[in-house]
């Protein structure tokens, strides 16, 4: 199963690591949507890269400085039509208008026709980004795939609420409800993880009523769901929000108490990322942060560093920094826990893959300088 809700801070690592080394920004189109999707066919994707946006959103500010502009995404956009979709501007606000965008960033993959292939949802690192564009290339897991895949296992609830969350990001509101509503037909209990997922949902969106900020936000209904459902996924997912929640107010024991039990179920097909931007803020945090924070931190990288070298082996994408990037959180991570020397291991790992990112080599001349100090 793969929930649409990920992360306790949607921001990378790199917000205060060293930067990548930056290549010239993507070719963005610069008419009318309209024209955008007519010349969207001449590009060897057949796929506009829609990237909707607002000022005074710190994930839309950190999507397009660390991963829009990275080389690796210029490079793989090259192949895509990119228009720029900023809600602020009339233009902008149309198309997320036109396919019911609420969170930003949001990024649409859209045919010539104008009907949307995929969508993601959020920020996303540029090694993930790289991976992204390859499977939606490909055909993997996109809109029209899970349809199909639906229609062959009518049975299949992951496979029904995978699609139905991907309708929902693009506005269809009337088929997710009518997917869901199906869905709690067959698991009315909500025993299944996808029933419990949907119950979790519902209590999300009553805490989380539209762009609330974090200090006018009232956690105790989903606290007391939690106590209440023990589903370990939803564990998880509640309790990840909750340190989100915490992290953005500032209330950073709050918010490492809450990670602490959301590890205790942190599910395997989602480590690698979460596990990777919690070394990454705990780093950032090291200094209020008590050793056994540190050590968890620590813990969770490891974890997030062997499912990585997993899927890296199986081939999911031929991008050096997919790995690269997380030998270099992995490495943070062991250098505040006073592993120097293992640190410097990693990061030379890191290095080896991407010997021209200027940051990482940075980062492996300060450690062994001690100019980084843990």
């Amino acid at each position: 199963m793969k929930p649409h809700t990920l992360g306790w801070a949607a921001t990378a690592l790199l917000t205060s690591f060293p930067l990548a080394a930056q290549k010239k920004d993507a070719d963005w189109f610069q008419k009318t949507y309209d024209e955008a999707l007519q010349e969207t066919a001449k590009k060897p994707a057949k796929l506009a890269f829609v990237y909707c946006w607002e000022d005074g959103s710190e994930d839309s500010g950190s999507f397009y400085r660390h991963t829009l502009q990275s080389e690796a995404v210029v490079e793989a956009l090259t192949d895509f039509l990119c228009f720029s979709a900023k809600r602020d501007f009339d233009n902008g606000r149309a198309v997320c208008e036109r396919y019911g965008v609420k969170r930003m960033p949001t990024t649409l993959l859209v045919r010539p026709s104008g009907e949307v292939e995929d969508v993601l949802v959020g920020y996303s690192n540029p090694a993930w980004l790289v991976a992204e564009l390859k499977r939606i290339r490909q055909g993997r897991e996109t809109i029209g795939a899970l349809r199909d895949a639906v229609a062959g296992a009518p049975d299949d609830l992951d496979l029904q609420y995978r699609l139905a969350v991907k309708l929902r990001a693009i506005g269809d509101e009337d088929s997710y409800t009518s997917i869901v509503t199906a869905i709690r037909e067959k698991d009315p209990k909500a025993k299944t993880d996808v029933g419990a997922q949907l119950a979790l949902d519902e209590v999300i969106a009553e805490v989380f009523p539209g762009e609330t900020k974090p200090e006018d936000i009232d956690l105790k209904p989903l606290k007391t769901f939690l106590i209440k459902h023990k589903n370990k996924r939803v564990q998880f997912l509640g309790y990840d929000r909750i340190a989100a929640t915490e992290h953005k107010r500032g209330n950073l024991k709050a918010a490492a108490a809450a990670i602490k039990k959301a590890a205790k179920n942190a599910p395997e097909d989602l480590i690698m990322d979460w596990g990777n931007r919690i070394a990454g803020h705990a780093w950032e945090s090291r200094g209020d942060l008590s050793k056994g924070d540190l050590k968890l931190a620590l813990k969770l990288a490891e974890r997030s560093i062997k499912k990585a070298e997993e899927i890296d082996q199986s081939g999911f994408t031929d991008y050096a920094g997919f790995l690269a990037w997380r030998y270099y959180t992995f490495a943070y991570a062991q250098y505040m826990n006073s592993k120097r020397k293992e640190a410097i291991a990693t990061m030379e790992k890191a290095v080896a893959l991407l010997p021209e990112e200027k940051g990482i080599k940075a980062a492996l001349d300060g450690f062994k300088s001690g100019s980084i100090k843990p």
